[in-house]
């Protein structure tokens, strides 16, 4: 044999046992994550379910982890894979805003800690418009009422040429309350009341059935406004008014 072929089977013999000596690269749980829904109200319930691959991923604890906005991720729960390594839990909304979910597969022998890809979703709550940050002009006030038989928390009275402004900041999606006159007032005619956020429309108050405001406002909305007209008559009432929102409280309005 020559030289030549003697060098070629030594190199050759080399690279094989180096090949041989060089580990295997650990394996990693893989987990998956889906969610039922991107928006839920404060106290409502979100599905999570996935799977999970990799050795003993059968019957295996994970934790299912959470964070509100950038925050840091903290461990909210466990959920335990079935005999085919699924799982399926649930998570309930404690506050609103933008927040994250996702799933860890701990380590478990020579199979490394496996994370599901963050999956992202937006709390909502109602808001008493009359608890948050307002711009008033004009005659406002706050009360429970009552109306026709039933009672109306936290309503507020709009007295003539007044209004309310607060800021939404496209936060909110959506406006609930409803506009009467008081019983109280005597025989008047019915009062115009303005509601605008980036679309506007004007209601017809009287003393019969109070009129319902179910309005979605615009994501592009910087504020919602609420204000009555010039002229001689009563308050007009705006009964139990919410809003429905990504914040658990208003910013201030920007005029």
């Amino acid at each position: 044999m020559s030289r030549r072929l003697l060098t070629t089977a030594a190199c050759t013999a080399l690279a094989a046992s180096v090949l041989v000596a060089t580990p295997a690269e650990a394996a990693t749980y893989g987990v998956t994550l889906n969610l039922s829904k991107s928006t839920a109200d404060v106290g409502q319930k979100i599905g999570l379910s996935g799977k999970v691959t990799g050795s003993k991923a059968a019957k295996k604890k994970l934790s299912v982890q959470y964070r509100l906005g950038s925050g840091s991720w903290k461990t909210v729960k466990t959920v335990t894979t079935s005999s085919k390594a699924t799982y399926a839990t649930t998570f309930t909304v404690k506050t609103a805003g933008t927040a994250g979910l996702r799933v860890v597969a701990p380590k478990s022998g020579s199979t490394k800690a496996g994370t599901s890809p963050a999956r992202n979703f937006t709390g909502y709550r109602w808001l008493w418009l009359h608890q948050q940050k307002l711009i008033a002009s004009g005659y406002v006030s706050v009360d429970d009422v009552s109306h026709q038989g039933k009672d109306y928390p936290h309503s507020i009275y709009l007295g003539t040429s007044s209004g309310i402004l607060w800021g939404t900041r496209q936060k909110c999606d959506k406006l609930s309350a409803s506009l009467a006159v008081p019983s109280w007032a005597g025989d008047v005619s019915s009062q115009t009341v303005s509601v605008s956020s980036s679309t506007s429309g004007t209601i017809q108050a009287d003393q019969g059935d109070p009129k319902p405001i179910d309005q979605f406002l615009s994501s592009s909305a910087d504020y919602l406004s609420i204000s009555r007209g010039s002229g001689s008559g009563p308050s007009v009432m705006i009964l139990s008014p919410k809003v429905h929102c990504s914040v658990n409280e208003l910013p201030v309005a920007i005029l």
